[in-house]
């Protein structure tokens, strides 16, 4: 199971298009995407595009796939939730380019390499990792980065079957 961390908690309905008011947290990622809420004890993610800065903290976004926010009625005054291991990347870090000379090691295959490169593409981020002489492209989302140690220079990750073996 994925560590969360709450980020913000949602104030109130907004419109009638699938928009919510939300109020972020100081500890909150300055650029996100997705978020979880946790409903009836099983977290589920949201994608979401960002409508408006309505002041210090306080955004109005609209969910992706929905048009009406009458079902979101219930999610009144719930917390949203972010994966840790992506927060502490951007937190502790300061930015991806910070993990480059980090050793990568995947739960499934064990060491795969260094990261050499801090690849910045629009909506997908991608590490360039050195694996003796093969280049592997990882892309940063929160549901692969399972645990950074920068005491280590260590990344953990939990990468989709196939990825890794697209560039052996």
């Amino acid at each position: 199971m994925m560590d969360l961390s709450p980020i913000g908690r949602i104030q109130k309905l907004y419109g009638k298009a699938g928009e919510l008011a939300i109020q972020l947290y100081a500890n909150a990622p300055k650029d996100f995407e997705i978020f979880y809420i946790r409903i009836e004890g099983i977290d589920t993610p949201f994608y979401f595009t960002f409508v408006n800065n309505k002041g210090p903290g306080k955004i109005i976004i609209r969910l992706n796939d929905f048009e009406r926010n009458d079902w979101a009625q219930e999610w009144i005054g719930k917390e949203i939730l972010f994966p840790t291991a992506a927060y502490e990347i951007e937190e502790e870090e300061e930015g991806f380019e910070a993990l480059i000379g980090y050793e990568v090691t995947d739960k499934n295959r064990g060491p795969l390499g260094i990261i050499v490169e801090f690849l910045n593409y629009p909506n997908n981020p991608i590490y360039r990792i050195d694996h003796k002489g093969t280049d592997i492209l990882i892309p940063i989302h929160p549901d692969f980065i399972l645990k950074v140690d920068p005491k280590k220079k260590l990344v953990k990750t939990l990468l989709p079957d196939g990825l890794v073996e697209t560039y052996l």
